[in-house]
């Protein structure tokens, strides 16, 4: 049956894969897909691009399960993707991960400023219920889940899950494991990142390791995004396994001094109480 407007996830989140509805009497389409085909890959053809918009009119909330068992592959919100070479071309976020959230920037935002647009905004597409993080940086798993389930995992999920990750401590045990290289990259990050070096909490992180001194010198932001050949060497899956499309990478950088501006800057962005180490 024909309908005397494109299909919309506006109107039936399944259909159409994000999209404002055009002016009715445009191009007719049939709605023969299945409900579950069209989820993970949107058509660019028409209207709006609603994938990121914030609110929970914009299609649904997957499981990781099910998300699996239909093949879906999440896309990650660009925002929190890693920055493009041109870094005109879109935002992106900045954020040394040795302090809080707090001290997120975004890029089009003023730089005195803590990042605020786009915290509320899916961080997939579709949206996930909850979603993993690994990294070549530590050998722990992350887990985000969405504080809404409503809306699913968003941009402030991850960061603000990251950023707590980041303060918790860590057992001795798991640095006596480490390589013999690795203990001397941790050992050399605990005691820069507890001394009175610009760009570093300094005291305020205490005494005992915590999970950030892994990061070593590569403590920049650099975005979350979808890894499978990553992700299956972390994992060490056979080829005969399904892919894992809801564990994601976090990619980080390495920490270049700052001019004063920008140290200026950061402390701004980071002067409420919430933004101390804990």
């Amino acid at each position: 049956m024909g309908y005397p407007y494109p299909r919309s996830a506006h109107s039936t989140p399944w259909h159409g894969g994000g999209f404002l509805p055009t002016t009715p009497g445009g191009a007719h389409d049939n709605l023969v897909d299945s409900p579950l085909s069209s989820a993970a890959r949107p058509e660019e053809r028409w209207g709006v691009d609603t994938r990121w918009f914030v609110g929970a009119c914009y299609g649904p909330v997957l499981d990781p399960l099910h998300a699996g068992v239909v093949n879906c592959k999440p896309k990650v919100n660009p925002l929190i993707a890693p920055a493009p070479e041109d870094r005109n071309k879109r935002d992106y976020l900045t954020w040394n991960m040795l302090f809080s959230s707090a001290f997120v920037h975004r890029s089009n935002e003023p730089a005195h400023q803590s990042w605020i647009s786009g915290r509320d905004a899916p961080a997939t597409f579709p949206r996930l219920s909850s979603l993993r993080i690994i990294s070549r940086r530590f050998p722990w798993f992350v887990d985000v889940h969405a504080r809404n389930p409503g809306i699913g995992v968003t941009c402030g999920d991850a960061i603000d899950t990251l950023a707590a990750f980041f303060m918790t401590q860590t057992p001795g045990k798991e640095y006596e494991v480490c390589s013999r290289a690795d203990q001397m990259r941790i050992s050399t990050a605990y005691h820069h990142n507890r001394s009175m070096a610009d760009n570093v909490p300094g005291g305020r992180l205490g005494s005992g390791l915590r999970r950030c001194d892994w990061l070593g010198e590569q403590t920049m932001f650099d975005g979350i995004e979808a890894d499978q050949e990553y992700v299956r060497e972390r994992l060490s899956l056979s080829r005969s396994q399904r892919d894992m499309p809801c564990i994601f990478v976090l990619n980080c950088e390495k920490r270049l001094p700052m001019t004063a501006d920008e140290l200026r800057a950061e402390g701004l962005r980071g002067s409420r109480p919430s933004s101390r180490a804990e």
